[in-house]
Formats: C-alpha cells, sequence, structure tokens
C-alpha cells in the first residue's frame, strides 16, 4: 500500500471546528491556546462559536484551517499511518509543508497569517470573486473563460473547474457557461479572485516574506498544487508556495499524477470531506478515508 495524505484548504471551515476531539484528547486544548497566544486573539473561540461571517474571513478561516489541519494531523502522526506523498489544497499546502517536517507549527501559523493578510489586501483592491462551472470540461472552461474576462483557477475533478476574476464578469457569464454546456454554476462565498492574475503583487510580497524563513529540506515528497510534480527540496517549496497564490490550483492532476507513482490511498486530514469527494470522483480505483474516520474507530 502506498499511501498519501491530503489536506484541505479554505472553503474547508466550519462552525465547531477543531473542537470534534477536544474531549477525547487532551492535548487538542493545548494546541489551540497556543494558537490564540500566537494570533493575538482567540481563534478558537472563533473556531467553536463562529459568527460564521467572521470566520468566513480570508484573514481568520486560513489560520483556523491551518489550526485544524494541525491538530488532527498530531494525533493520526501517532497512529500506525505513514505517508508516503503529502499533498494540500491551495492553503493546504502549508499544512503539508508541516507535516513534512519543514518548519515548526509556530512557524507555519505566522506565514498562514501573513499569507492571509497579504490576500485579504489583494482582494480588497480588486472586487473579485471566484465561480464554480460543473459539467464542462476542462479544455471548454478555459476557452469560454478567456472569452470572457475570466481565468481558470481551480482544476479539482472531472467536471468541476474554479473560475476568477471581476465580480461583474462572474455574473453575466454565467448564461455563457450554461450555454456552452454546464449543468450548472455556482458563485463561491470567497472576498477575491485567488489564484489569478489579481493575485501577482500579492505572491511577489510573499515571495520575499518566504525568502527570511527557514526551511528544512521535506522529509515526505510534497505534491505542487502548480506543476503536480514532488518536492523535494526546501528552495523549490518555497517558490512554489508563492507562485501558487497566482497560478491554477491544478487538485485533479495532482490526484493523477500521486495515483501515477503508485498511491493506492488517500486520507484527508481536516475539517469537512471535501477532498474526499473531489478524490473519489477522480479516481474509483483508490481508496480513500477521514482521519476522523481513524481516530473514532
Amino acid at each position: 500500500m502506498t499511501l498519501a495524505a491530503v489536506f484541505p484548504g479554505q472553503g474547508s471551515q466550519s462552525v465547531g471546528m477543531g473542537h470534534e476531539l477536544l474531549e477525547q484528547y487532551s492535548e487538542v486544548s493545548i494546541q489551540l491556546e497556543r494558537a490564540d497566544e500566537i494570533c493575538g486573539y482567540s481563534l478558537s473561540a472563533l473556531m467553536k462559536d463562529g459568527p460564521r461571517e467572521l470566520l468566513d474571513k480570508t484573514v481568520n478561516a486560513q489560520p483556523a484551517i491551518y489550526l485544524a489541519n494541525h491538530i488532527l494531523w498530531r494525533l493520526v502522526r501517532k497512529t500506525d499511518i505513514k505517508p508516503d506523498f503529502v499533498a494540500g489544497h491551495s492553503l493546504g499546502e502549508l499544512s503539508a509543508c508541516l507535516a513534512a517536517d519543514m518548519f515548526s507549527f509556530e512557524v507555519g501559523l505566522e506565514i498562514v497569517i501573513h499569507r492571509a493578510q497579504l490576500m485579504s489586501d489583494a482582494a480588497a483592491e480588486f472586487d473579485g470573486g471566484m465561480m464554480a462551472v460543473i459539467g464542462l470540461a476542462d479544455l471548454k472552461v478555459i476557452k469560454v473563460s478567456e472569452e470572457v474576462g475570466l481565468e481558470a483557477v481551480n482544476f479539482n475533478c472531472p467536471g468541476q473547474v474554479v473560475v476568477a476574476g471581476l465580480k461583474k464578469d462572474i455574473e453575466s457569464s454565467k448564461d455563457t457557461f450554461k450555454d456552452a454546456g454546464a449543468r450548472k454554476v455556482v458563485q463561491l462565498a470567497v472576498s477575491g479572485a485567488f489564484h489569478s492574475s489579481a493575485m501577482v503583487m500579492a505572491a511577489r510580497k510573499f515571495s520575499e516574506y518566504l525568502a527570511d524563513k527557514r526551511f528544512e529540506e521535506p522529509r515526505i515528497p510534497i505534491i505542487s498544487n502548480e506543476t503536480a510534480k514532488p518536492l523535494l527540496e526546501a528552495e523549490d517549496v518555497k517558490a512554489a508556495l508563492a507562485r501558487q497564490l497566482a497560478n491554477p490550483v491544478r487538485w485533479r492532476q495532482c490526484v493523477e499524477a500521486m495515483i501515477e507513482m503508485g498511491v493506492d490511498k488517500f486520507i484527508e486530514i481536516g475539517s469537512g470531506k471535501v477532498l474526499t469527494g473531489l478524490i473519489k470522483r477522480i479516481s474509483s480505483e483508490v481508496a480513500v478515508k477521514h482521519a476522523f474516520d481513524k481516530l473514532c474507530a
């Protein structure tokens, strides 16, 4: 068996996240308290009680997701689960780096906080958004996107591509995608056109910020969102993390690449089961489980 551990990104947040195993595992409270100290506010209370509108803000959602992913990873790594590869969807790539022992939880959280602020600032300067296009082939989505002034930015699974751009262009393009054959389009509740050219300046600033951070060499190969290839050296990981902000997340290609490299089992580590659902749509030949299934068995 060849195993890949995968970590979700922004959009997986929910009220109650990070607290599901609090009664079973006392160490969870220690991690929540440590995160509150670093953030300078009670992130743990926001995760537990909401409100959802505040939790959904990029500057809160990203640290919350990173923390929830970390809590589950700490518990999973004490079991017999030893992944051969790690990968994360967008923000989740930083959780994959943490799982590969590239930096400490504390350093990673500081990086996530900075990333979230850069993306939030960029979003404030560009009236952008994102929309999922369902039931249309990737190449067709790319073609239509170019015609209407949008960019294809998340290739999640067969028949599900996310596009990004100005909100007005997203709104006016809905019927165009449907006329091209899309089964439906769903405007996403996000504050910006993430992973598009609107994030170029944020990516540059993030690259400059990461240059001063010490990363260890990854202990486990990390599959890059951008290229769907293994990242094996610290400097390559830094560069990929920065470029990712302004380039598409090729999740489908990441999963397909891992399967080609022999992965036959995936475990999702984080809040919700978004990646579990995507992987099942990408391949029916592999086993997919969630960390909760292991810890609550």
